[in-house]
């Protein structure tokens, strides 16, 4: 079983994260008492969620932006008895879910004609994991704030992504190599629009 990563958030004046961090090299390090201070806020998160590493870029899915990934989490179904691979202020991002966005990633770059290193490869599943992991602190946050997002809205995004295709096919073609239903795709976009107001 892969030991989960834990995030904690707190209604502390100094919001304190408690961090249980597994490395892809199996080993652990706990960080205790770690400070908004003296981590990136959600915002610079937010800003940074797009990274280069190694000449390598990967995105979450944003369809706003057609930077299509993420990855995400939350169009997964959750089975009870899932690995965790991480624990969020209580909201489980399970192992398959992290899997999906680890295979989303790769599809991406293999379509790219890029093959990362094993050492990049490990690199990514860091930053797939974190940002899994930011993208639900936003979206917590999101909830917290009773940011809405009109469903009129959601559907002009998805109207303006199959214009990006030459017709229906490519574009269902396109749905089903990324692993969504298009209800999935909608429920994202929606969590990515709330995302983007904070």
């Amino acid at each position: 079983m892969t030991p989960p990563y834990k995030a904690k958030r707190t209604k502390k004046k100094k919001k304190t994260l408690d961090l249980l961090f597994y490395s892809y090299k199996r080993v652990f390090t706990k960080v205790k008492d770690c400070t908004r201070d003296n981590l990136p806020t959600l915002k610079e998160r937010k800003k940074g969620m797009l990274k280069k590493i190694g000449g390598f870029y990967w995105a979450t899915v944003v369809a706003l932006v057609i930077f299509i990934f993420f990855s995400p989490v939350f169009a997964d179904e959750k089975k009870p008895s899932d690995n965790k691979a991480a624990e969020v202020n209580g909201s489980i991002i399970t192992q398959t879910q992290f899997d999906t966005e680890m295979s989303r990633v790769k599809e991406r770059l293999s379509s790219s004609g890029q093959t990362p290193s094993k050492s990049q490869t490990e690199e990514i599943k860091k930053e797939v994991l974190q940002t899994l992991i930011d993208r639900e602190l936003l979206l917590q946050e999101s909830v917290e704030k009773k940011i809405a997002v009109e469903d009129s809205s959601v559907d002009e995004q998805i109207t303006s992504l199959k214009k990006r295709f030459p017709d229906d096919a490519k574009y269902k073609e396109w749905l089903t190599k990324m692993g969504f239903a298009e209800n999935e795709l909608k429920a994202r976009i929606k969590e990515e629009m709330a995302i983007k107001q904070l």
